[in-house]
């Protein structure tokens, strides 16, 4: 005896099955996206050199032409979309959970399990997409080559004398070039043009500098100021690269000594390179190659000098202490101006905020997370070491 369904039952078959397979695939695609990008961090970390191709011959040009386009938004893209998927995402979630709690009220108890499956397995791929994105704009980057291997800098320990001799060299510079920028009624430095001008200027001193650094050299977008930049500082967020536009953002309410060096910090993410102590040397490079402009030349310096003293005192505290006495009375105003920002700005969100950034950082293969932006005094000694043997001095 033959038994054969009714078709209504095939139809309700074939529609389950068909939503198994869809289930099996979003958990496949996930798999997969997540063990690609996994497969290539590893590879890289394995092999530089690999990264150093993939930064050199993709990224650069890929971050040039992208950047450029999203450069022509006179506003920060990155903010305004995240601030837009943030809002769609929390309202997809919404939806999802009061759908769900619907299906368990009605006692659906397969249409709930199914709705919960479905939630988890869509947040799955996104996931998984955005990992995948984010290993291909940004991950390999923290595993090439770092830039004091490619520009030959001698990064070995410092002895406590040249680390002083650094110091010393960077707050003559800095009391030198603060004497040619302008000041606030309160001898605060003050920029000489607003924040939109400063960014188009940043680029002359990687073009200059990328004449002696190969890897510099490219066409790249303008930084953007971040629309809620007030809100920002009490994150103590000063900076934002987004690697999936490629456009590097900056907080316009910091202060005006440290904004050229900001800048081209995250220019030098926008060039290719993650590492945060290497974007802090090439922002550092970047403004004192900016000859024709002392607020440039003055950030670069005032901002190394911070860098430099903040590793000499954890050997030498008394030369520390006679070194910061050798600052000139402007740069002791932009100095407090600096420590005023900073307690006004601190609290449990800057903490947070801070213990993130911390994570993620080690997260990307640096281990010393928040702490590698000091790691920027090993670059200053490798290329204070090069300006002595080309000086002579």
């Amino acid at each position: 005896m033959k038994i054969r369904l009714s078709s209504k039952l095939s139809k309700e078959s074939m529609v389950e099955y068909a939503k198994h397979i869809l289930d099996y695939e979003k958990f496949r695609l996930s798999l997969l996206m997540f063990l690609i990008g996994f497969v290539i961090i590893k590879i890289t970390l394995l092999f530089p050199a690999i990264a150093e191709g993939y930064a050199v011959n993709i990224f650069r040009p890929v971050s040039s032409g992208i950047g450029r386009l999203v450069a022509l938004v006179p506003f920060s893209l990155s903010e305004v979309l995240l601030i837009l998927l943030v809002f769609l995402g929390v309202c997809y979630v919404i939806k999802k959970i009061l759908r769900i709690i619907k299906s368990k009220k009605d006692r659906e108890n397969e249409l709930f399990i199914r709705l919960i499956k479905n939630f988890i397995l869509n947040i799955l791929v996104i996931c998984a997409g955005v990992y995948l994105v984010y290993v291909l704009t940004w991950g390999i980057l923290y595993n090439r080559y770092t830039f004091a291997s490619t520009a030959n800098l001698d990064v070995s320990p410092a002895t406590v004398t040249e680390l002083k001799a650094l110091c010393y060299d960077l707050i003559i510079e800095a009391n030198n070039s603060r004497e040619s920028v302008e000041e606030d009624k309160n001898g605060v430095m003050k920029l000489e043009y607003d924040v939109k001008r400063m960014t188009e200027l940043s680029h002359i001193g990687y073009d200059k500098a990328a004449s002696r650094y190969s890897t510099l050299w490219g066409t790249y977008g303008n930084a953007k100021q971040l629309i809620f930049s007030k809100a920002y500082a009490y994150t103590q967020t000063i900076g934002i690269y987004s690697p999936f536009l490629f456009e590097p953002n900056i907080n316009s309410d910091y202060i005006p000594a440290a904004l050229p060096h900001l800048v081209c910090h995250e220019t030098a993410h926008q060039r290719g390179y993650a590492r945060e102590d290497d974007a802090n040397f090439l922002g550092f490079l970047a403004c004192i190659n900016n000859y024709d402009d002392y607020n440039f030349q003055y950030s670069g310096y005032y901002v190394a000098s911070l860098y430099a003293l903040n590793s000499l005192y954890k050997v030498d505290q008394k030369s520390y202490f006679d070194l910061t006495d050798q600052f000139s009375d402007a740069v002791m105003r932009d100095l407090g101006n600096n420590r005023k920002y900073d307690n006004a700005h601190d609290g449990p969100i800057a903490t947070a905020s801070n213990s993130i950034n911390d994570s993620f950082l080690k997260f990307n293969n640096q281990k010393e997370g928040v702490q590698s932006y000091g790691a920027m005094t090993d670059l200053l000694i490798g290329w204070f070491r090069n300006e002595l043997k080309i000086h002579g001095n």
